[in-house]
């Protein structure tokens, strides 16, 4: 069984949007969602979207042709933490691989080469593809094959590894990484005053290992949250058109 978690609960209030950012339309009718979707589903046997319940509706008729989905409800968003373990006891054993919602960059190459890489090797972890380069949104500590930090906004670097707002591992290594989670003492994951998942993912809570798989794809590490973002996302697919 190989799942896959998209987490669209946030809401797109950089880009003045009055719906979900999943749900904001970059082309015509077309959403940052159904762009993500045309490229994950292939791969997977189910996707949980997790998502504020007052939008189940409107969510529902953006991937009402999508017979993998189905939605977890999180009645307000407190953070990618929060939203995966939530998500848990939703999911089957197997692969499971989790998905920022704004990630309209993420290509069917590399979800293909993460999953193939992650069975073949056998990684005993969770596998984070990372690409490096110019001015990265996030920069990410690489020590061998073994992520261990990641730094933010002005604290970027002019070169750098960024993820691709995809990581990869299994249902009984994230059940291993939230054990004794108690979200009222996990200060340490916490980024803009919310527990961050990638902030657990790479500073290894409970001894859970972070891998890298290095690429060079960097139009994957897109993801929409301002208007500039838009704006170089419509330029750059009129230019592939």
């Amino acid at each position: 069984m190989k799942s896959l978690v998209i987490f669209a609960a946030g809401h797109g209030s950089r880009l003045g949007a009055d719906v979900p950012k999943s749900l904001f339309p970059i082309n015509g009718d077309e959403t940052i969602l159904n762009v993500i979707l045309q490229r994950v589903e292939e791969f997977f046997d189910k996707i949980h979207i997790i998502i504020q319940p007052q939008y189940l509706q409107q969510f529902s008729s953006h991937t009402g042709s999508c017979m993998k989905v189905s939605y977890v409800c999180q009645d307000k968003p407190r953070g990618t933490s929060i939203a995966l373990r939530d998500a848990l006891p939703s999911l089957e054993s197997g692969i499971v691989a989790t998905l920022w919602g704004d990630q309209v960059g993420i290509s069917s190459e590399l979800i293909e080469s993460t999953l193939s890489k992650f069975s073949k090797e056998k990684i005993n972890g969770i596998l984070l593809p990372l690409c490096w380069r110019k001015h990265p949104y996030v920069s990410f500590d690489v020590t061998g094959e073994l992520v261990t930090d990641f730094s933010t906004s002005s604290m970027t670097r002019s070169f750098g590894y960024q993820d691709s707002g995809f990581a990869v591992s299994t249902l009984s290594i994230w059940q291993r990484l939230y054990e004794n989670f108690d979200e009222s003492s996990e200060d340490a994951y916490k980024r803009d005053g919310e527990l961050n998942l990638m902030k657990m993912i790479v500073t290894g809570r409970n001894d859970v290992s972070c891998f890298s798989y290095v690429h060079y794809d960097e139009e994957t590490t897109c993801g929409i949250n301002t208007p500039a973002d838009l704006e170089e996302y419509r330029r750059r697919t009129r230019v592939e058109r």
